[in-house]
């Protein structure tokens, strides 16, 4: 027999939703004082079953040494006006559903946030849920809690249910990663299907949390969905075009670097305009460039080492059909469209020069254009595009890539952009030209208004402060900025930098120091141990090592140095050898495994995520605690491309748009 302050509850639950339905007054959240009398029972019970609460699970800063940090989350008056606000976490859901006898013919929806971070919350947010605009309203009764109406499908809910039942009686279990650092292997749990199946007939409220959004029965191919690097996809005859082989006629087949930067150009473009294009691009290097008030010094080796060889066109341009390139690899980068409103991501195209010596890397990398993939069924529809690869046959499999990627490489791609192109932006990663010292440097597409002409213009680089080395103190040279100033910046956004929600900034104005200043860097350096220490950390060490830590692992060098364990070679795809047979070696951080130096076929990872006991696992020891971090970022790839295929846009995508923060990654 229900008590009654349960029915007390399922009244005012009811109550709401008909207030909120005949639009009487404002919404508010059903009977929510009463929610903490809401308990999950176990599977003898007959209620909700494998589901527990949050804060009943290990915390993740006892994983990284017992950091005492306390998130504040904040919704900006700015951000309360767009569609993607980055949200607390979601400690609970309660769903009740239609009644349409007493009128109410949706489901209210509410969110319970820990209180701290609620509190910060303004009273009205609006944002997007599947693909539903709405407005979630603080409750009355209980500041933590949010509630509004949607349009919810409980038999769907109920059969994606069914399957993580299914899954989790095989005892199969699921990566869990706080960022790009796997934490913990999660038992899969799921709210039962008969339960939601009484809640509907009944009307009744149904209470669970996120983890039983978490795994899904898909098995993603990561060589053939997430990171193509296949010699009979990277070495194809009529699509790419490698010098290192094909002697001095060179060709612009889809996937090749001629092609893909006279596309840069325009739908009016043409391969003069891209040779020049690139010629600009390339003659960067040759003098010192002004980024941000930072100066990048010249690499003149430019142009003994690549310009010299280069075949010239009519106008004494390199000419982009010859250039000294081949692909390595084709990248899906679903992953970085998360968000309450997921978009596409990006998909990538790695080259590298052709040498057996010292590497130097391009990646072009292309966003994918709202009008391709954008809000929960669009995006549904483009991962199913790639989840279908992994179905098609090897004579038809480089024809079904092209036909998923001249979406967003082709001329005229993205009309909101520049010359209509999607390119987000291109960088660099190069040895090559200075020794034993790599740079990363990054271009965006822009255009000379003089001439109406694309131009790949040096641009800041993403989520990494100014460096002459690495340890945080960095800009040392001019003395501006200096490793004090970096752990007053971690220790003030330490909270976002753990949820990924922040962005580092062009300047800075440091409270605890006279620094007001430039920030965001220019160019960044990598080089073997004893040069620099390849990771980032402040002047006394911050707060919080895990923002430490997350902050250090989300910068350029950071990422292809120490925190990665990938301070072998400073590349996470690496040029494969010319002639050699073989597929371009992967690095452990990327694997999951600490037998780096491998193509993906080889590696240490399933291709089937979730019968998984033990991922693969890269083990690295953080370099400023000695504690271990593991990574296995294809793994986590998996994980998300695997959750946007299980997903219907009105039951477990609407409440994935809740819990699904968009990332502070970029690399």
């Amino acid at each position: 027999m229900k008590s009654p302050k349960k029915l007390w509850f399922i009244a005012l639950s009811i109550l709401a939703a008909l207030v909120v339905s005949l639009n009487i007054g404002t919404l508010e959240s059903s009977g929510h004082a009463s929610w903490q009398n809401y308990k999950i029972t176990s599977k003898a019970s007959g209620d909700l079953t494998n589901v527990s609460l949050r804060a009943e699970m290990l915390p993740i800063l006892t994983i990284f040494g017992g950091d005492a940090v306390s998130p504040q989350y904040q919704v900006s008056a700015t951000g309360r006006n767009t569609p993607d606000p980055h949200l607390p976490t979601v400690e609970e859901f309660i769903l009740t559903p239609p009644n349409p006898a007493i009128g109410v013919y949706k489901t209210n929806l509410s969110v319970r946030f820990p209180e701290l971070a609620a509190e910060r919350m303004a009273s009205q947010v609006p944002m997007t849920v599947g693909d539903q605009t709405v407005t979630l309203q603080r409750s009355a009764d209980d500041s933590a809690v949010f509630s509004t109406m949607v349009d919810f499908d409980w038999n769907a809910f109920a059969e994606e249910q069914q399957q993580r039942k299914d899954l989790a009686g095989t005892g199969k279990v699921i990566p869990v990663f706080e960022g790009r650092r796997l934490v913990r292997m999660n038992t899969i749990e799921f709210v039962d299907p008969a339960v939601i199946q009484n809640a509907l007939q009944s009307h009744q409220p149904v209470q669970f949390t996120p983890e039983v959004l978490e795994g899904t029965g898909f098995t993603i191919h990561p060589e053939k969905e997430l990171m193509i690097t296949d010699l009979s996809v990277v070495t194809d005859p009529n699509r790419t075009w490698d010098s290192c082989t094909n002697g001095s006629t060179g060709q612009m087949g889809a996937w090749t670097f001629g092609q893909l930067t006279t596309a840069m150009t325009g739908t009016s473009g043409s391969q003069l305009k891209a040779d020049a294009m690139v010629q600009a691009w390339l003659n960067q290097w040759l003098t010192a460039q002004t980024i941000n008030t930072f100066v990048v010094a010249a690499r003149t080796n430019m142009s003994s080492l690549i310009l010299s060889s280069w075949p010239k066109d009519s106008n004494g341009n390199v000419a982009v059909s010859q250039a000294p390139f081949q692909l390595n690899a084709i990248v899906n980068r679903i992953d970085l469209g998360q968000g309450s409103t997921p978009t596409g991501g990006e998909v990538r195209f790695v080259f590298g020069v052709c040498t057996t010596g010292t590497p130097f890397n391009v990646i072009i990398e292309y966003g994918v254009p709202a009008s391709v993939a954008s809000g929960c069924a669009g995006v549904q529809g483009w991962a199913n595009q790639w989840h279908n690869l992994s179905t098609v046959g090897a004579s038809n499999y480089n024809a079904a890539l092209q036909a998923i990627t001249d979406q967003v490489a082709t001329a005229g791609a993205d009309t909101t952009k520049p010359f209509g192109s999607a390119l987000n932006q291109v960088r660099t990663n190069d040895e090559r030209l200075g020794g034993l010292k790599w740079e990363l440097r990054q271009f965006q597409l822009t255009e000379n208004v003089a001439t109406q002409t694309a131009v790949l213009r040096e641009t800041t680089i993403a989520q990494t402060p100014d460096s002459e080395n690495s340890s945080g103190d960095f800009n040392g040279a001019q003395g501006q900025v200096n490793a004090f100033v970096l752990t007053d910046y971690i220790n003030e956004f330490q909270s976002q930098i753990i949820s990924g929600n922040y962005t580092v900034p062009l300047s800075y104005n440091d409270p605890n120091s006279s620094f007001n200043g430039p920030f965001l860097g220019a160019s960044v350096f990598n080089a073997p141990q004893g040069f620099f220490p390849g990771y980032w950390n402040g002047t006394p060490t911050p707060t919080s090592t895990v923002a430490r830590t997350d902050f250090s692992l989300n910068t350029c060098n950071g990422c292809h140095s120490r925190e990665t364990a990938t301070n072998d070679v400073f590349q996470q795809v690496q040029n494969r050898q010319p002639n050699s047979g073989s597929a371009s070696a992967l690095s452990g951080f990327l694997l999951g495994c600490n037998n780096s130096g491998v193509p993906l076929v080889n590696s240490c990872i399933s291709t089937d995520l979730y019968p998984l006991t033990t991922p693969g696992q890269e083990n690295v020891q953080d370099p400023v605690t000695g504690g271990t971090n593991t990574f296995g970022d294809l793994v986590r790839r998996q994980a998300y491309m695997s959750s946007v295929l299980g997903e219907n846009c009105k039951a477990e995508q609407m409440l994935q748009s809740l819990v699904r923060h968009k990332e502070g990654f970029v690399h």
